[in-house]
This record gives C-alpha cells, structure tokens and sequence, in this order.
C-alpha cells in the first residue's frame, strides 16, 4: 500500500518487496483517504518509509486501530508513536526495512506481541487526557 509517497524512493523499494515476500502476499495498491482505511484492516503489516520529518503519525494510530502492526522510519515523530525499535529503521535504509519484514513475516509470535504492545501504547497514547497535556505542551 502507498499513499503520497515519493515515487523514486517507492520505485527503489518495491522490486525488494517482491523479492522479500511471496507474490500472493503482497499487493501494491494507490488509494485516497477514504479507501485506506479499509486495506489497513486487510494487511498483515503497514510500512511507513519516510524520509522526511512527519509530525503527528495519524497514519500509524490508524492502521492500529483497523487490526494491523506498523513499522516507520525512525525519524520526526515515527519513533515517539510506535516507541520501540524492533518496529523502526533508518530512513532510506532497505536492507534493515527488509530484514525487519523478515522478522515480522517468519515470527507469529514476535508480531502478535509486537502488535499487542504497539496496540497498548496507542490506546494509552490516544487518551484524552494525555492528548490534552500534548496539546497544553505544544501551545
């Protein structure tokens, strides 16, 4: 799945993608806002590859919320959401994206853990009290 992704750096990554995993267990797909959500709950795994600072990671709550783990760049505020470096690599770094594929995809038990605790600290995160002391923090 890509959405608003720089196409050369999306262009670099998929010929690995299709290498690192099986045909029928990736699809490749352009969508708007509306259609996202709905194959962020059909995935397996939601890869956020930034290269540049994101601010908020809505896109990472989100994906989380519809059932599925993410793994992003360690960079902006990528690393403050998902809080846990098994789930983050360097930007523009495919070899460490694709061996923490690997991990995800060969692990059962390492992702439903992983997924267990991202789906905590996100639930945690997402409170309204402590969205209202980011908002108080960031006025």
């Amino acid at each position: 799945i890509y959405h608003d992704l720089n196409i050369r750096y999306f262009k670099k990554l998929k010929p690995q993608f299709k290498e690192l995993l099986k045909r029928n267990k990736l699809k490749l797909i352009r969508c708007d806002y509306f259609e996202i959500a709905k194959y962020m709950g059909m995935s397996d795994l939601v890869v956020i590859p930034s290269e540049y600072e994101e601010q908020y990671g809505r896109v990472i709550q989100e994906a989380v919320a519809s059932g599925t783990l993410v793994i992003g760049s360690n960079i902006g505020a990528i690393p403050e959401i998902i809080d846990d470096q098994d789930l983050l690599f360097e930007p523009g770094n495919s070899i460490e994206l694709g061996d923490k594929i690997n991990q995800i995809y060969f692990d059962k038990n390492f992702r439903d853990i992983k997924y267990k605790n991202l789906h905590n600290k996100i639930t945690s995160f997402r409170s309204i009290s402590n969205q209202i002391n980011v908002l108080k923090n960031n006025i």
